[in-house]
């Protein structure tokens, strides 16, 4: 889901249910970090997303478009 949204994957840690990926250089910023953390809880698999920009204050929105496009991503995977 990440790939097709455009990030790169940099570091998976199956054992800390983590992944690491980034975003490219675009016009709002030098790119993002994008971390994911998945934990089980009663049943049930969250998960914890986090983008933040390199090099810079503000994000311009670009973190939360980031989150959208992960979302959209993984609910058409989902689609039959």
């Amino acid at each position: 889901v990440l790939q097709q949204a455009g990030f790169s994957i940099i570091q998976t840690d199956k054992a800390k249910g983590s992944i690491f990926a980034t975003s490219g250089l675009n016009w709002y910023s030098w790119g993002e970090n994008i971390y994911l953390d998945f934990f089980e809880d009663n049943s049930k698999t969250q998960v914890n997303i986090c983008s933040a920009s390199i090099f810079q204050i503000y994000s311009w929105g670009k973190n939360e478009r980031n989150f959208e496009k992960i979302i959209e991503e993984f609910e058409t995977s989902l689609t039959i």
